[in-house]
């Protein structure tokens, strides 16, 4: 059976789609030490998390970045042991306003390189929230101002499937369709707000697929001397994550 959707106006209550483009002056300066402390607290979180998570798993893929980003927002509404837990996790050893000061800088100058139509890699940040959740201006004003985020209102308790259905589709714009489901729209009944980060980049591999060290349906398994090429290649051109910090897990795919 087919039924009438409701008027976008009645579930997406303030909305915008597309993410504000960045100025130089919105982009504080880092210097490579700073960088290269970001990339390292990115580098052990990314670590611990694939320990705790993936340990014994022969190939797996995550976004550590976007875990990093999506916890780091987060960071600046939690308080007392919450925030020292999130603390902990992204291996924060700074003053809570350092370490949040820091990790904001370097969204920001990602999301500006990221603006230049040279550039293969886009960021984006979004905050949906519940148009009945009461915020804390603190918040609010840390997304719009420091992350320069748009806060989105609309009314996820009573229209959950299309909320779901509408950021679904702004995924798959950042992601060039990549990325097509974000999350079931069945998945969620009691949540008031999200916080959403969407990394999209594009590249060539350092090495091809060799189709001979696939593991069952997987795309790609490099074996440790190959991946530590890879590495190599990889460190050359980023060398502000120090990838000598991360010791080899298992298979790479």
């Amino acid at each position: 059976d087919s039924w009438d959707a409701p008027p976008e106006s009645e579930y997406l209550i303030e909305i915008e789609y597309e993410q504000e483009l960045l100025n130089l002056e919105d982009v504080p300066m880092l210097t490579q030490e700073d960088k290269q402390k970001w990339g390292k607290q990115v580098n052990q979180f990314a670590h611990t998390y694939a320990i705790e998570n993936f340990q014994g798993t022969d190939n797996f893929v995550i976004s550590p970045t976007a875990l990093y980003s999506g916890l780091a927002m987060a960071a600046y509404g939690a308080q007392g042991t919450t925030y020292q837990e999130i603390a902990d996790a992204l291996h924060w050893e700074a003053e809570r306003s350092d370490a949040l000061d820091l990790s904001a800088a370097m969204q920001l100058n990602l999301r500006f390189d990221g603006q230049n139509e040279n550039s293969r890699y886009v960021m984006a940040n979004q905050f949906w929230a519940d148009e009945h959740l009461l915020i804390s201006e603190q918040f609010k004003s840390a997304m719009q101002t420091i992350f320069k985020v748009p806060v989105q209102i609309c009314n996820f308790l009573d229209y959950t499937f299309y909320v779901i259905d509408a950021m679904n589709h702004w995924m798959q714009d950042i992601t060039n369709q990549f990325v097509a489901k974000l999350t079931n729209n069945d998945s969620y009944g009691t949540e008031t707000f999200m916080l959403v980060n969407a990394t999209r980049f594009e590249g060539n591999w350092a090495f091809p697929f060799d189709s001979s060290k696939s593991i069952l349906d997987y795309p790609i398994a490099l074996d440790h001397a190959r991946m530590m090429q890879y590495i190599e290649c990889f460190r050359e051109r980023y060398s502000f994550l120090e990838m000598d910090s991360i010791p080899h897990i298992g298979v790479g795919g």
